[in-house]
């Protein structure tokens, strides 16, 4: 088995039982995980053994485990285990498991991979609770939630309202929602001021409706409070002549006046 992990296939059951015969042809060709004893098959270091031997026999960039039976495919603690090691194992497990809500939030639970919710059925991406329940793990996954749910508004306030950074991932017009944009910016933290340099600097992600925002006086002045003289400067021309602003905005940040002349002298 050492040579060739699926000859376990025909040895005998009390090998197929015993762990050091076992390892040896996970790591040879994981594909053989289905022939192992029973007592074995959900043993923790087997199961890493046989997705170790199925990346080696394989390749772990290859775009489908074409060469993975459906025993293993469609086994839920097979690739319960596959999505806890490799969250865009996902893509290979067979349908009904990529709509297990217990395998899907398994694979998503990987930070720094690309969001496995992609590889999810359309009644998982298409589920509120769910979709909201993963952005717990990053907001990226937001990105594949089905589109149904990213145009709907009371979706994308909650989603926002957990992760600030969802708001890129909302159908086109909500982006530019002057409600939605206002709830994203005025709790304070680090990405809500990186969303107010976004929006001043016109960032594509707000599309057509920056410049719109930008002129809404509440919108303008969340933009002052999260980022100061710089943010003032880049608000349109009317608002920044405009004496009940600029009086306001200059209570909030003294810093404010030097960019106003027009109100320096103005006692």
């Amino acid at each position: 088995v050492t040579q060739n992990g699926l000859a376990l296939q025909h040895a005998a059951a009390e090998l197929r039982g015993n762990r050091k015969v076992v390892l040896a042809a996970m790591w040879s060709d994981g594909r053989a995980w289905e022939y192992v004893g029973e007592e074995l098959k959900l043993d923790g270091e087997v199961l890493r053994a046989a997705l170790g031997g199925i990346r080696s026999e394989i390749g772990a960039d290859r775009a489908d485990w074409s060469g993975v039976g459906e025993a293993l495919t469609a086994n839920f603690d097979f690739m319960l285990a596959a999505v806890r090691e490799d969250g865009q194992a996902l893509r290979h497990a067979a349908e009904a498991l990529r709509g297990d809500r217990t395998v899907v939030l398994a694979a998503l639970s990987h930070r720094h991979q690309p969001s496995a919710l992609r590889f999810a059925t359309d009644s998982i991406r298409g589920d509120r609770e769910f979709v909201l329940g993963a952005l717990s793990h990053g907001c990226g996954h937001m990105a594949y939630a089905a589109e149904a749910l990213r145009a709907d508004r009371d979706v994308m306030f909650e989603a926002v309202r957990r992760d600030v950074r969802a708001l890129r991932f909302a159908d086109g017009p909500l982006r530019a929602d002057r409600d939605l944009v206002l709830a994203a910016l005025r709790p304070c933290g680090f990405q809500h001021i990186t969303l107010a340099r976004a929006l001043a600097t016109n960032d594509q992600d707000f599309g057509v409706g920056a410049e719109a925002l930008r002129s809404d006086r509440e919108v303008a002045f969340e933009l002052v409070c999260k980022l100061g003289a710089w943010g003032f400067q880049r608000l349109p021309e009317e608002l920044r002549v405009d004496r009940r602003f600029v009086l306001e905005a200059v209570r909030k940040h003294p810093d404010v006046l030097a960019f106003a002349p027009e109100f320096q002298a103005d006692r």
